[in-house]
């Protein structure tokens, strides 16, 4: 059963994983990329990503600063780490890399490479992806792909008015006590 829970898990953070993976163009490095050109580019900010495949997994949140670096958590706990440059006005290329603790405790890295392009308005991302899969014993499995993801931009959005207090809401978190009746 772990070992399912595991595989999905990597199956997840690898569909969903697309928008944070990156391609590198052949003879295009990031250090040749143009200083401070994902400054104002559409692709910073934070996005809430999923995996067309994969509608019921919970959203990947992800956080790409204006320096090039990216930052993504999923529900699990799992956080990917990675840059980013702009290919193009709305156009990217990510790279990031996800550790995961697999069967008898030993860890094995998935790097995500990935393109992919902001819409005209900005409050939405689609990009193409593959995962690499590299062993503890730092031997690579190859890459596997190309998936698919989508994002919506994370936008401040204005307090309403509440339901509840926040102990209310805690108290619907907190699991019942083994033998307490579940009130109606």
């Amino acid at each position: 059963m772990r070992r399912m829970s595991v595989l999905l898990s990597v199956i997840t953070v690898v569909l969903l994983g697309l928008f944070a993976i990156a391609y590198d163009p052949p003879g295009t490095t990031a250090q040749e990329a143009t200083p401070g050109a994902t400054a104002g580019h559409p692709f910073v900010g934070a996005w809430r990503m999923t995996n067309p495949a994969m509608r019921e997994e919970a959203p990947i949140l992800v956080v790409l600063h204006a320096d090039g670096t990216y930052v993504q958590t999923e529900a699990d706990g799992s956080v990917g780490i990675g840059s980013w440059v702009a290919t193009g006005e709305r156009s990217v290329a990510v790279t990031f890399v996800e550790q995961v603790t697999v069967a008898q405790e030993t860890v094995t890295t998935f790097t995500f490479r990935a393109i992919g392009q902001v819409s005209p308005t900005g409050d939405t991302f689609t990009g193409t992806y593959t995962v690499e899969m590299t062993g503890p014993d730092g031997v690579s499995q190859g890459e596997y792909g190309p998936g698919t993801v989508e994002a919506t931009r994370v936008a401040v959005e204005p307090m309403s008015t509440p339901v509840g207090s926040l102990e209310d809401l805690f108290a619907q978190l907190e699991p019942a006590p083994k033998g307490a009746t579940p009130v109606p």
